[in-house]
């Protein structure tokens, strides 16, 4: 003869855990696919934090930046660095005897052709120059 017996039985659900070979179940794999990837910037302060948490170490600050260098200019006729700094009135600048013999073989300016003189060009005092 056969009884009934009341059985009460507690289940939980586990993670699947991965096998040995590197193969996950379907379940796990479907799962882990969904996940959007971490970008660039997720990555660089998942690594500050661990590098943070380490202890003892101390993160050193960053060097100061170097003062930017003073520009250099350069005459797009002799392709030298300028001496005495001549603007003309469209605002092109060249070295003064550059300038001075380019106008005297063509009345126009080097680089832009509109039509100039001598009495169109003005010293300039730029600071990165060598005063001469």
């Amino acid at each position: 003869a056969m009884r009934n017996r009341e059985v009460t039985a507690t289940i939980t659900a586990e993670r699947p855990q991965p096998s040995n070979d590197g193969c996950a179940d379907e379940a796990s794999t479907s799962r882990y696919n969904m996940r959007k990837r971490p970008s660039a910037s997720d990555r660089r302060s998942k690594s500050k934090k661990k590098r943070a948490m380490k202890p003892g170490v101390t993160p050193q600050p960053a060097p100061p930046n170097p003062p930017p260098r003073e520009p250099a200019f350069s005459c797009p006729i002799c392709m030298s660095s300028l001496v005495e700094a001549t603007s003309t009135k469209c605002g092109h600048i060249f070295c003064k005897n550059c300038i001075k013999s380019a106008l005297s073989a063509q009345s126009k300016c080097p680089t832009c052709r509109k039509k100039l003189s001598t009495k169109d060009t003005i010293r300039v005092y730029l600071p990165a120059t060598e005063m001469s």
